[in-house]
């Protein structure tokens, strides 16, 4: 007499129930949460904070502007490298920013020829805000007003300079020049860091804002046009970080 084995049933033991459930929550949590983590991402950027991606680059984001006299970045500067920050009012180049006779250090400013001031920086995330305003005297005049990032991005914070960390100047300028002249507009010249973030090698240059004063056009409606000639013009303002790589 043969022995039938009984047939075959799938069986599933509480356990194994137990995991397969857990497996689909998680499937469900990661796909719907995808879409989340792009839009964290895109409001961060909104409002100005980085998303670092790679802590070996340079980075920076403009945060949205409260006044029409100040522009405010934030920037990631990765460890090991040395790096600083300039800025020139009226005086410019005809295309990119001026050459720095030196390097600025980490804890010096300088002041150069043709209204450009400069200071170092230290690696980490830092706030970087240009100003300019009209003394009660009638001059002009502009400032940096540089502080470690309170709300850091990344892991490292940046190193306080000793001291007060804030350069000004007097704008040597005239009625007819910006900052004074208000019959204009600042256009923008080339590639600058504004509401996306962009990224840089150690070593590279970033231009932050590279603006030029543009005197209006009277159209023929009455309405003022405002456009970049083929020469641009030498007055404005212009920030850039300046950068060495490590050293090997």
């Amino acid at each position: 007499m043969s022995h039938t084995p009984p047939p075959w049933r799938f069986r599933f033991s509480l356990l194994n129930l137990l995991l397969f459930a857990t497996v689909v929550v998680m499937g469900l949590v990661i796909v719907r949460l995808a879409p989340l983590r792009e839009e964290v991402r895109r409001l961060r950027q909104e409002a100005g904070v980085l998303n670092i991606d790679d802590p070996t680059k340079i980075q920076a984001i403009q945060r949205p502007r409260r006044f029409n006299s100040d522009w405010t970045w934030r920037i990631y500067l990765p460890p090991g490298g040395h790096y600083g920050v300039a800025v020139q009012v009226n005086e410019l180049p005809e295309s990119g920013v001026s050459p720095l006779p030196i390097f600025p250090n980490a804890d010096t400013s300088h002041g150069f020829d043709h209204q450009i001031l400069a200071t170092g920086l230290s690696p980490g995330e830092w706030l970087i805000t240009l100003s300019t305003w009209q003394r009660p005297s009638g001059d002009a005049a502009y400032g940096l007003s540089i502080k470690p990032s309170a709300s850091s991005s990344s892991s490292m914070k940046a190193a306080p300079r000793s001291g007060e960390h804030t350069v000004s100047a007097e704008i040597h300028a005239t009625p007819d020049q910006w900052p004074l002249d208000k019959d204009g507009r600042l256009l923008s010249l080339g590639t600058e860091v504004q509401a996306t973030s962009v990224e840089r090698e150690p070593g590279d240059q970033l231009v932050l804002l590279n603006r030029r004063f543009v005197h209006s056009e009277n159209l023929a409606n009455g309405v003022k046009s405002y456009s970049m000639p083929d020469t641009p013009p030498t007055d404005g303002v212009a920030l850039w970080i300046v950068s060495k790589p490590p050293e090997e």
